[in-house]
């Protein structure tokens, strides 16, 4: 409350305001409930009342000090703790109920999907991270337990498929973004044939995605552009342009690191005239929001400089940071990284590296094996500048840190 400037009466207008938003009726919080939380009157709020104070901190309900109530739960979150000690607190597991025989349902659908918003969130924060990829694997495997504690239709059962493919399609994020890409290519193995049985076009594109991206991560350009034209194949690019942008610009990520300028450029033009045709209003699932005109322009950087064109990168680069939403810290602080690539680029060492200073502490594992990149650049283009001391002594004392 202190760090939002937020008084207790205002704390509860706020929460009142996301009740409207989630159930579709103004709360009736009070400036004494949120007293009564804050003195630890109250430890666990209800279940709508827990989502409204996630969705206002930007952060799991456990880390704003409230204790589940039953002894089972404070149970699970022990085991958690000692299972997760030392990983990243960027996610704090939520017991679910546990689901016993009955005929499966959509409620049980939704009451298992209900962390996927809340780990997409963790990702755009911190970027992937143990605890996110360890809680997304527990939940796909759930997803699959599940459905041997009852009968189900055949619609309820796809779903449920859904779900685990979407938990795992998570899981091989956070292991890619962490670097991790054997692990994550485990997860990419599990992920499809789960996308497949619940045939689910939204989660079949998605793991094509992550696959495109996994692939240009290991080296494997060709196959990076293989899993790109798959996405695009997908019957969900025709249906919505934003899945059919993205595809575009996954295969012209591939083609400028293959050297083709040309088709490049096309395929960076094909998914702008894509992007423009995207209608806002449209349902998605939330790990496709990420993709707007920054992340496009963001993609349109990488594509510059993997062709050479420095100049084109860092506007683009400009660009990216100027549009992009301020939750998504992880990948501010990537497209900063390229930014400052594209200035080195151009051999302007003194706004290259005054630019990568203003990278946040503790960057994503991918981002930082990209700074690693800029450093190696910086020492082959100017290797005796005070510039490069001063950055070289800025990371040994960031390490330090």
């Amino acid at each position: 409350m202190a760090r939002q400037g937020l008084t207790q009466s205002e704390l509860a207008e706020r929460l009142n305001d996301e009740l409207t938003r989630i159930t579709g009726r103004r709360g009736s919080l009070s400036e004494r409930t949120v007293g009564q939380w804050a003195r630890g009157a109250a430890r666990w709020p209800q279940e709508r009342q827990r989502l409204a104070l996630e969705a206002v901190f930007e952060c799991p309900i456990t880390e704003l000090g409230f204790v589940p109530r039953s002894a089972a739960a404070r149970m699970e979150d022990d085991v958690q703790r000692r299972t997760f000690i030392g990983a990243s607190t960027a996610v704090a597991a939520t017991p679910l109920a546990p689901i016993g025989r009955h005929t499966l349902g959509m409620t049980d659908v939704e009451r298992l999907r209900g962390e996927l918003d809340r780990l997409v969130r963790a990702d755009h924060l911190h970027g992937g991270t143990t605890t996110l990829e360890a809680r997304a694997l527990e939940l796909s495997a759930r997803a699959l337990d599940v459905q041997q504690t009852g009968s189900a239709t055949q619609r309820v059962r796809r779903a449920l498929y859904g779900v685990a493919a979407a938990y795992m399609s998570t899981a091989m994020w956070a292991a890619v973004d962490a670097r991790e890409l054997d692990r994550a290519q485990q997860h990419w193995e599990r992920a499809m044939p789960l996308a497949g049985l619940a045939g689910d076009p939204a989660g079949q594109w998605r793991t094509w995605s992550h696959a495109s991206m996994l692939a240009h991560q290991r080296g494997r350009v060709v196959d990076s552009l293989a899993a790109a034209d798959a996405s695009r194949a997908c019957a969900i690019t025709r249906a919505d342009p934003l899945f059919r942008s993205l595809s575009l610009a996954r295969q012209g990520v591939a083609r400028a690191t293959l050297g083709e300028h040309i088709p490049t450029l096309r395929l960076l033009d094909h998914a702008r005239n894509a992007m423009d045709r995207v209608d806002p209003h449209a349902a998605r699932p939330s790990w496709i929001e990420f993709y707007d005109r920054a992340e496009l322009s963001g993609l349109g950087s990488v594509m510059n400089l993997h062709l050479g064109a420095a100049r084109e990168a860092e506007s683009e680069a400009h660009r990216a940071l100027a549009l992009l939403q301020p939750t998504y810290r992880r990948n501010r602080s990537y497209y900063v990284t390229q930014l400052a690539r594209a200035q080195l680029a151009q051999g302007d060492i003194e706004q290259a590296t005054a630019t990568a200073r203003t990278i946040g502490d503790a960057p994503s594992p991918r981002t930082r094996e990209l700074l690693h990149a800029f450093t190696r650049e910086l020492l082959t283009r100017a290797p005796g500048a005070g510039q490069t001391r001063a950055w070289l002594t800025h990371q040994r004392d960031t390490r330090q840190e």
